[in-house]
């Protein structure tokens, strides 16, 4: 019965998830500042889902179904300005 406990325990899973959203975060940071395809390949090379939400002011039209470890980035000037990954 305690084994059950420890799983419903809301806190902890409030932790688990919040832990999730802060990695995506620190690594949606590490996008900001590369080039178009350098942000692309590093995308690719982690196996991660890539996509443009943004160029140059022109905002794409995008999906809203969730892909856990999909980035999506704003590029300005053939540089990523903000990114975005989407956790769990």
């Amino acid at each position: 019965m305690e084994e059950w406990a420890m799983t419903t325990d809301t806190n902890s899973i409030s932790a688990f998830f919040e832990s999730i959203r802060q990695a995506a975060v620190a690594e949606a940071a590490t996008y900001i500042g590369l080039t178009l395809e350098a942000a692309r390949l590093k995308a690719q090379s982690s196996g991660l889902p890539f996509r443009v939400g943004s160029l140059d002011g022109e905002a794409y039209m995008l999906t809203m179904d969730h892909v856990s470890g999909r980035v999506t980035v704003t590029v300005k000037d053939g540089v990523v300005t903000n990114c975005r990954v989407e956790s769990l």
